[in-house]
């Protein structure tokens, strides 16, 4: 949307806790996941974000322990369509090991914006 931020949130197991979760954020990437599994997201960013401003929680989204980053952009009025330039292409190019993942995230993330703009 057209805050200042992007809300990420990605479903995670009860037992996850901060430790667990492998998480790297540069200027034009992201990568999330859990210690030891194959990453959840780990691709180029839609657009330049402020790695220095943004931050990550564990938190209860609806019932549902979840990984929540707020991803501050780097330009705050940019328009973001979507998190990853994967996206774009569409999911069969991702670079991600499960795409089912990948639709339920995008699917919740567009759930989320309703909430958010």
């Amino acid at each position: 949307g057209d805050a200042d931020d992007v809300k990420v949130v990605v479903p995670i197991a009860e037992t996850i806790k901060s430790k667990d979760i492998d998480y790297k954020l540069t200027r034009k990437t992201l990568k999330v996941g859990i210690k030891g599994q194959e990453p959840i997201i780990d691709d180029a960013l839609f657009k330049d974000c402020d790695d220095e401003e943004s931050s990550w929680e564990i938190a209860n989204e609806k019932g549902q322990r979840c990984f929540v980053l707020q991803l501050m952009k780097k330009k705050p009025s940019e328009r973001w369509a979507c998190l990853l330039k994967c996206e774009e292409v569409g999911v069969e190019q991702c670079t991600l090991e499960d795409h089912r993942a990948l639709r339920e995230l995008a699917a919740m993330t567009k759930e989320m914006s309703k909430f958010t703009t």
